[in-house]
């Protein structure tokens, strides 16, 4: 289980992160380009994620991960709080900054990581 604010906490620790507002509920971008969005009064956040990413996530855990529109298009994924692993959601908040992050800030990210 995670909590709304555990999972803004989440997409906030990403290099260069911002929280926003979209159509009443928060929306976290990286550069302008949103990556997560959260709907706390629902327990539900969305993650943009690659498409093969998306698809995996939904297939390993279908109670926690649903599609959201055409998955063969974009890998818009929801998160249903109470059923996700906060570890899985730390690996998969990773996935969606990482898919519209600009790919040096990228790059720069994954280097810092790697050196621990």
């Amino acid at each position: 289980m995670i909590t709304p604010a555990q999972f803004r906490a989440m997409v906030l620790a990403m290099p260069e992160a911002e929280e926003g507002q979209h159509h009443g509920h928060p929306d976290f971008r990286v550069r302008k380009k949103v990556f997560a969005t959260l709907w706390p009064e629902k327990g539900r956040g969305v993650l943009m994620l690659p498409v093969v990413e998306h698809l995996a996530a939904v297939q390993r855990q279908r109670e926690a991960y649903v599609s959201v529109g055409k998955p063969s298009l974009r890998g818009v994924t929801g998160v249903v709080l109470q059923q996700a692993d906060a570890d899985d959601v730390g690996e998969l908040v990773v996935e969606a900054w990482c898919n519209v992050a600009p790919e040096p800030l990228v790059q720069e990210f994954l280097a810092r990581e790697r050196r621990g």
